[in-house]
């Protein structure tokens, strides 16, 4: 059988090797018991299984060289090539760029201007922070920040004494690898400062528009605006509406102008140019040139007024609307405008009155209203009185003040009296006209009403056609011979055939006579 191979053991009966252990080697073939394994010696580290960790072989390559590596140091019985790194010892941070390193002690100190984590062999690679320094036996990029109110803006520090003094216009917090600007509306005028609260509020009537700035003077304040304490921006708080500023360096919203009378200032006004319009008034402290509207019924037709005395009474015959700068409606028709008069809102001549004109100033140019028509409140003319009515005096104020027209007599529109009908005609109470009296009736007079007419019937034996203009007489309206008229008839009725009638007057059908035999 095989031998077992180097770096394991076969206990006999074994039907696989088994590796010496971490820590240990085996040293040559053939081993059976593991208390053949050897103490991995020093400056070498053996895992699991390995053979001769100095083996010179020619087949062995470098990687397969046990010899501690740099960084790391190996005392004997080591089991893996990272168990002892190179670390901090008596405070001091070490490292190793050598291979077989066998004790802690044989590390050097970390050298200034650079940090040592565990392990380290290439100290080029740890190069120590800005912001920070590193003095010999630094172990972390963060162990030694610049005090607050110093900075180092470069790598490789070694002392405190590489941190410089924080400039003016900045603070330096702790660790600062570059001074931090003081915030705009702020300043600082020393070096060495080591927090924000060491920036100064910029000074009452300047602004401080930058960061960083040493002087609390930056800029002067913007005309038409106020600079307190601590201001960014030289137009950062405008003089509110109603006030204004020539100067450049006032420092309070109380120390802004109040707009003089006559003026309107908007905010962040820089001098009071701007007069108050017509048709406006502006008391002191107006914000705009409209600030108040002249009231409906007044007019202005100046600018520069700042009193409601100021905004005259509308002129007589004319309505102003609110903010009239020259009165220009003439009052309308059917309305009086006496002065001061409010657009939409003039005086009405009353009902029974009318006025077809404009610009009337007086109720008392009011006019009558005419019989034969009728006149609502703020009438421009006449209405005539409806077919069927009639007005016979003046000043009828609506249409349910025109009279019906009497039965008899007939209105036609804008009647001012009624007119009788005729005889031969008749109406109904409410007619435009008369109508023609109706066949079987008769209309023997003038005003005959609808009722009359109906009440008067043509007698049997008389005809009286449309129209009929007198009592009912034999001598007027007899039936015509050959006929016979009932009661009311509208026409006469031929005697039927095979009879006849030889005299007028006939009432009924009997009244007519057999014919003679023979005819």
């Amino acid at each position: 059988s095989d031998l077992c191979p180097i770096g394991y053991y076969c206990p006999a009966g074994a039907t696989v090797e088994i590796p010496c252990p971490s820590g240990t080697y085996g040293p040559s073939e053939g081993m059976s018991l593991s208390s053949q394994c050897l103490e991995c010696p020093e400056g070498y580290f053996c895992e699991a299984g390995v053979g001769n960790p100095a083996s010179t072989d020619a087949l062995v390559t470098a990687d397969d060289v046990k010899a501690c590596r740099p960084g790391y140091y190996c005392p004997a019985g080591t089991q893996y090539a990272t168990q002892y790194p190179c670390s901090t010892s008596g405070g001091l941070a070490t490292y190793s760029t050598k291979r077989g390193l066998t004790d802690q002690s044989q590390c050097s100190v970390c050298p200034a201007g650079y940090y040592c984590p565990a392990g380290t062999s290439d100290v080029t690679q740890y190069i120590c922070n800005a912001g920070h320094y590193c003095p010999a036996g630094t172990s972390t990029s963060t162990q030694y920040p610049c005090a607050a109110g110093t900075f180092y803006s470069h790598r490789g520090g070694t002392s405190q004494g590489d941190c410089v003094a924080c400039t003016e216009g900045h603070y330096c917090l702790e660790g600062s690898s570059s001074p931090t600007a003081c915030a705009a509306g702020t300043y600082n005028p020393v070096t060495g400062s080591d927090d924000s609260d060491d920036c100064l509020p910029c000074l009452e009537g300047y602004a401080c528009p930058q960061p960083g700035l040493t002087t609390g003077t930056g800029t002067f304040c913007a005309r038409g605006h106020y600079c307190d304490a601590g201001t960014a921006n030289s137009d950062d708080n405008p003089c509110p509406a109603g006030t204004y500023t020539t100067s450049y360096s006032l420092t309070s919203m109380d120390a802004c102008t109040t707009c003089p009378d006559g003026y309107g200032c908007a905010e962040g006004s820089t001098d009071f140019d701007d007069e108050c319009e017509t048709g406006y008034y502006c008391p002191a402290g107006s914000a705009t040139t409209t600030e108040n509207a002249c009231a409906a019924g007044t007019y202005n037709p100046s600018t520069a007024m700042y009193d409601v005395s100021h905004c005259l009474p509308c002129t007589v015959g004319y309505s102003c609307a609110a903010a009239t700068t020259t009165p220009s409606t003439a009052c309308p028709e059917g309305h009086y405008c006496p002065a001061g008069t409010e657009e939409g809102s003039e005086p009405e001549c009353p009902a029974g009155y009318y006025l077809g004109t404009t610009g009337n100033t007086a109720l008392s140019d009011c006019i009558e209203c005419e019989p034969g028509s009728y006149c609502l409140a703020g009438s421009a003319s006449m209405t005539q009185c409806p077919v069927g009515t009639y007005a016979s005096g003046y000043k009828t104020e609506s249409e349910g003040d025109c009279t019906e027209c009497p039965a008899g007599y007939s209105c036609s529109a804008g009647c001012t009296d009624p007119v009788i009908c005729e005889a031969g005609t008749y109406s109904a109470a409410g007619d435009s006209t008369c109508s023609t009296c109706e066949a079987g009736h008769y209309c023997p007079r003038q005003g005959v009403t609808d009722t009359e007419m109906t009440a008067n019937i043509c007698q049997a034996g008389l005809y009286c056609p449309a129209g009929s203009d007198s009592t009912a007489s034999y001598a007027s309206y007899a039936c015509a011979v050959g006929f016979y008229c009932l009661e009311g008839t509208t026409s006469p009725t031929a005697c039927p055939a095979g009879t006849y009638r030889g005299s007028k007057g006939g009432t009924q059908e009997s009244d007519c006579h057999a014919c003679p035999a023979g005819i």
